[in-house]
């Protein structure tokens, strides 16, 4: 495994200010930091932990997770892009020159190089500098954002780098580096995963309710290596990880769908989120309305809601996740396979809009991981261990309680919409019975309740293996399993002088 540091477009670290609330963001901006004496005190930790968030939970992240949305079966691009993130389900059309994807590679980077940096700064500072327990719990998040963002560039671009130190020769061929194989860049990210999870509380209790969610946790390790076991079909250690999650009752399963995206989707259920800010340095949310929402006078917006997304509801009135999110085309003209657009529970209702301080792309919170995805990759785990870990009866449990919270008669539409023609109202889908658990039952569920939250497509690729990924091949018309990931920015293969090499496929 290479852990020299990689040359990127700025190896510079940036100390951006990321919050996870607006006392957060008071710090002041630092452009860039003198080696010599940044690092000094626990305050210069607070602010470099602020920059790695700047880098790490951004829109070039969010950015990947639209790639992986517009990848599944859930958006799909109006013209099919020839390049960057509208290339996601025309994977034939797409280059080395992705268009929009540069910062989504490069921009991690950053955050990671920001990260190295710090762990290695911050053992040097006095302990009685910080207050009691709080620097383990910086390292902990520290390593908690560099093994999110190891996890994200294996998902999106599968073999990279691995960068674990911090260059110290200021000659740029001593710093180039080729690439790390997907599973070994897992590995590193589960390591960091489990670090931060040893590090971090049960919960930082200096923190607000709202602040806490926003932050790297013990919990939010916890779900992301149980991601890379369920990658690894290593079911009994995903279930050992989702378990501990739940009986932590650190997290409540909110009775009521909607409330998740009440407000500022700001739940008891959300483990980790992206926080929206109402300032455009922030703005990780905003691409949902970039992409999805359309000028009227335009044929068809960039992105639009794959029609078969539509039709897992059961139709109009069923299902209040569909018609919370998702408001339907409002015109006469498109293409059959387009179902809708505007992806609506990530932004604010033009009501709770406040004059100089949000507007309809901000101040809505993203949540990157929740307790229903906690829920039901334990479900599978069961159903994929041949119910060695748990019953039949215990998935249905689960599956039944999803599906009766997206039941509301009293929803009324958010906006107007040109499906209703009364005061709204869900009557729900049908519950299931012990004879319809299955696999697939658990994968539809999956599909239904974390819409449009970036875990689709990565759960398309690891079921891919079943057929040889030839199904997936075919939705996105990737013509060899090597373009079901993206192609390395050609900028970073030419700055790193032929050690960096481009994926395979391109």
């Amino acid at each position: 495994m290479n852990t020299r540091p990689v040359i990127t477009t700025a190896i510079i670290v940036m100390l951006l200010c990321f919050s996870c609330s607006k006392d957060f963001l008071d710090e002041v901006p630092k452009a860039s930091l003198d080696l010599e004496s940044f690092y000094k005190t626990s305050t210069d930790a607070e602010i470099g932990l602020t920059g790695a968030y700047a880098k790490i939970i951004s829109k070039h992240m969010m950015q990947n997770i639209f790639w992986l949305t517009v990848s599944a079966d859930e958006i799909t691009a109006g013209n099919h892009a020839k390049s960057g993130i509208g290339a996601g389900d025309n994977r034939d059309l797409a280059t080395s020159e992705l268009y929009g994807m540069l910062g989504t590679y490069t921009e991690p980077y950053v955050g990671i190089c920001n990260i190295n940096l710090l762990l290695k700064k911050v053992q040097e500072i006095p302990e009685n500098s910080f207050r009691p327990g709080r620097k383990t719990e910086i390292l902990g998040e520290a390593y908690f954002l560099r093994g999110y963002a190891y996890y994200m560039l294996a998902m999106v671009f599968r073999d990279v780098p691995i960068v674990l130190e911090v260059p110290t020769s200021s000659d740029p061929k001593d710093n180039y580096i080729g690439k790390s194989s997907q599973e070994q860049v897992l590995n590193q990210a589960k390591s960091d995963f489990k670090m931060a999870a040893s590090l971090l509380p049960d919960r930082l209790d200096s923190q607000t309710d709202h602040d806490v969610r926003g932050r790297g946790s013990k919990w939010a390790a916890k779900g992301f290596m149980a991601r890379i076991h369920m990658w690894n079909e290593n079911w009994d250690s995903a279930y050992q990880q989702c378990n501990e999650i739940i009986n932590s009752n650190m997290f409540v399963f909110s009775p009521k769908w909607t409330d998740i995206f009440a407000g500022e989707n700001d739940n008891d259920e959300v483990i980790w989120q992206s926080q929206g800010q109402s300032r455009a340095e922030y703005d990780f949310m905003g691409v949902y309305r970039w992409y999805c929402d359309a000028d009227p006078t335009a044929p068809l917006p960039p992105f639009m809601v794959e029609k078969g997304m539509m039709n897992m509801f059961g139709g109009v009135y069923k299902d209040v996740r569909l018609e919370y999110s998702v408001r339907q085309i409002g015109r006469s003209t498109g293409e059959s396979n387009y179902g809708g657009r505007n992806v609506k529970h990530f932004h604010v209702p033009s009501g709770l809009i406040i004059e100089g301080q949000s507007d309809e792309s901000r101040d809505k919170n993203f949540p990157l991981i929740r307790l229903a995805e906690i829920m039901l990759m334990r479900d599978e785990a069961i159903v994929q261990s041949g119910y060695s870990l748990g019953t039949a009866e215990d998935v249905l449990s689960d599956l039944n309680a999803i599906r009766a919270r997206a039941a509301d008669p009293t929803y009324v539409p958010r906006e107007e919409d040109p499906r209703y023609t009364g005061t709204g109202g869900c009557t729900g889908i049908p519950a299931l019975t012990i004879g319809q658990v299955n696999l697939k039952a658990i994968q539809d569920e999956k599909k239904r309740e974390l819409m449009f939250e970036g875990v689709r497509y990565i759960d398309l690729l690891r079921w891919g293996r079943e057929d040889d990924f030839v199904s997936l091949m075919e939705m996105v018309h990737a013509p060899n399993v090597d373009r079901l990931y993206a192609a390395i920015p050609q900028s970073q293969i030419n700055v790193n002088k032929g050690v960096l090499v481009q994926n395979p496929g391109y």
